[in-house]
């Protein structure tokens, strides 16, 4: 493969995105979870509370009611705080990102044998960063509602069967942990996901077209798919289809 007039004579080692980055990335949405948790569990217990100490259904609303109420504003506050944090966690997070990329290539590059004339080129990668970075504050926004609408449903679903709050406090702690893997999913998805991409227009924009696919066998469930792949070469205008195997 010729780039920049000079040859690579041998295969450049594999390209790994920066655990450290995902870590950080998922300890920034972590924080913000465990407070959202606690408060959620505080404001909670308080109506469980008060509602064992009154034995009965209140003259003007149920107990019930008002740990709906409770939830509902929860909801909003915690909505809030995630929406104002979202924009600067994700914008510092793909630039992180960004930097391992064109850092990974360099090195790969030149471990190779070959020496950039010119530093790499940014200019192709604006769209990319800018759309990655709208996807993770659409990402991080949606954690409240994904919690508070599990919680809600939970309380439904315990009133229904007849047990009032009774099940609550067990389902804020087991929703927080379901929500607690989804952050940190979501955070070593979008690292790899990322630094595909950047990776990709990169070394498009070097006039490289064609990969060998590195399995790393990270995953705890890796997909078949994935592990046949793994030594095959592609063309990144014509990527193998992920079927999800």
């Amino acid at each position: 493969v010729t780039i920049e007039g000079s040859v690579i004579k041998r295969e450049t080692p594999p390209l790994m995105p920066n655990i450290g980055v995902a870590q950080k990335y998922a300890g920034q949405l972590r924080e913000l979870l465990k407070k959202m948790v606690e408060t959620t569990l505080r404001d909670i217990s308080a109506v469980v509370k008060e509602g064992q100490e009154k034995q009965s259904v209140m003259k003007d609303e149920s107990i019930e009611n008002i740990a709906r109420r409770v939830l509902s504003r929860l909801h909003r506050v915690f909505s809030q705080l995630f929406e104002k944090k979202a924009e600067p966690i994700a914008k510092n997070f793909v630039e992180s990102v960004s930097k391992t990329s064109k850092a990974g290539i360099v090195n790969s590059l030149r471990s190779a044998g070959f020496v950039l004339g010119k530093p790499l080129p940014d200019v192709t990668l604006t769209n990319t960063i800018r759309s990655a970075a709208i996807a993770n504050v659409s990402l991080i926004r949606s954690i409240p509602s994904d919690f508070f609408g599990k919680l809600q449903e939970a309380l439904s679903d315990s009133i229904t069967k007849g047990n009032g709050l009774k099940d609550l406090i067990p389902d804020i702690k087991e929703i927080s942990g379901q929500t607690d893997r989804k952050v940190k999913n979501i955070a070593l998805d979008q690292t790899r996901k990322v630094y595909n991409e950047l990776n990709e227009k990169r070394f498009k924009a070097l006039g490289q077209n064609k990969f060998r696919w590195h399995h790393s066998g990270g995953g705890a469930r890796p997909r078949e798919e994935h592990e046949e792949w793994d030594g095959q070469i592609f063309s990144f205008s014509d990527l193998p289809i992920v079927t999800g195997k």
